[in-house]
């Protein structure tokens, strides 16, 4: 998983040099013409800008390109962790089961009896607090709101809340080590995939030399080549 977040973040640190690279190759064969005296000063303008614009569709073609691979190496290091924490616990000893479903029916029942809701919550509140497995963690979690359902409309606020931090630790408190790295590693996934790949530098240089519609899409080249493509299939037709 973390590999594919430290090759996302390489991938993202040197897209500057890189657009450098393409850059200054772009600038000399602009320069190249300028020098031509073969050429009238009106010949080196337009060859000059019908050049701009193959060069303006290489650069945009290189931020798709860019973009592309890292959120390619985004995916897979969510896809990784996705795949950690679904795998399941080991499943205990069928006796170890055995109590724990029977332990759950006499729960349901003593709810459901319980005078007040709040002394039902307390119920439910000790019972969690007693398992120890995650496998059973897991499977109460499941059973939660069909334990719940006859008294979460009438417990109080704070009781109501205390029953959904209790939910939420059925779960956050019996992952593993790895299952916690994973669950940082696809909130950091998600942070990073819409991420701006190209600083203001390089957008800067790109309005300067290209225009503003170019710097406006270097850091959504999806949506330059979409409005490029609709714009092309009228005419074809």
């Amino acid at each position: 998983m973390r590999e594919h977040i430290s090759k996302a973040h390489e991938i993202m640190n040197g897209a500057t040099a890189q657009y450098r690279e393409l850059a200054d190759k772009l600038s000399q064969a602009e320069q190249q013409i300028r020098q031509d005296k073969t050429l009238s000063a009106h010949g080196q303008r337009l060859k000059i800008e019908e050049l701009k614009k193959q060069h303006s569709r290489q650069i945009m073609e290189f931020a798709k390109k860019t973009k592309d691979e890292f959120q390619i190496e985004v995916i897979r290091a969510k896809g990784k962790a996705e795949r950690l924490l679904e795998s399941p616990h080991k499943k205990p000893s069928d006796a170890t089961v055995q109590k724990y479903e029977r332990s759950l029916k006499d729960l349901k029942t003593r709810v459901m009896l319980a005078f007040r809701p709040e002394k039902a919550a307390e119920l439910v509140k000790e019972f969690a607090e007693g398992i120890d497995d995650p496998y059973i963690a897991g499977q109460f979690r499941e059973h939660f709101s069909d334990v719940i359902t006859p008294i979460i409309q009438q417990v109080k606020p704070e009781a109501k809340a205390d029953l959904v931090k209790l939910y939420d630790r059925l779960d956050s408190d019996f992952k593993t080590e790895d299952q916690r790295e994973a669950q940082q590693v696809m909130e950091q996934a998600d942070a990073m995939f819409s991420a701006k790949i190209f600083k203001p530098a390089v957008t800067d240089h790109i309005k300067g030399s290209y225009g503003s519609r170019y710097a406006d899409y270097v850091n959504k080249p999806d949506m330059y080549f979409a409005i490029e493509d609709s714009v092309k299939e009228p005419e074809a037709e």
